[in-house]
């Protein structure tokens, strides 16, 4: 799963450097990295990872800068724990930004707070079975186990599922 949040920078000027803090719920989330995005690669990065937050320092060691433009400059990426619901979400929010020049004269400056959004729910699996038998296997964590459901478009044409799972399971459509 993808759980990345673009930072996005709009700028006139080019920016010699920046940086923020980015906080988030950390029951529901935990960074794991953060990178820089296809706008800012030749300059440096350096971030710090705190329980809630993360603080991302952008800048042209070598004299480099971001030329003005629109995008993404850095991409942060999260963990999300046990804790979060599907269909839920959470804020992010932006503190301590400060954006400079390439002579590191400050440019002025807002952010704009976001919502991380726990769409990690349903999705879809496709397999191509033979007429007879098929054996398969999955690591899929299903919203709803019973085989049943998890084969309810197929169920008018199964004859009996078996499993094993600490032990044989049988599931008999027809029972």
């Amino acid at each position: 799963t993808n759980n990345s949040v673009e930072i996005k920078l709009n700028n006139d000027l080019s920016v010699g450097g920046l940086e923020f803090t980015l906080s988030f719920e950390d029951s529901l989330l935990a960074v794991d990295s953060v990178s820089l995005s296809s706008r800012s690669y030749h300059m440096t990065l350096a971030y710090e990872t705190l329980s809630d937050s993360v603080k991302v320092i952008i800048y042209g060691a070598m004299g480099d800068s971001i030329v003005s433009g629109s995008g993404s400059v850095a991409i942060v990426f999260f963990s999300v724990t046990e804790n979060a619901v599907f269909g839920d979400n959470t804020p992010l929010s932006f503190s301590g930004i400060v954006i400079g020049n390439p002579s590191a004269n400050p440019i002025a400056s807002t952010g704009e707070d976001g919502i991380f959004h726990f769409d990690f729910g349903p999705s879809t699996i496709s397999m191509s079975l033979n007429a007879s038998w098929n054996l398969i296997s999955w690591d899929v964590n299903t919203e709803n186990d019973f085989i049943g459901v998890f084969l309810s478009n197929i169920m008018d044409d199964v004859d009996i599922v078996l499993g094993f799972e600490d032990g044989g399971l049988t599931y008999d459509p027809n029972w």
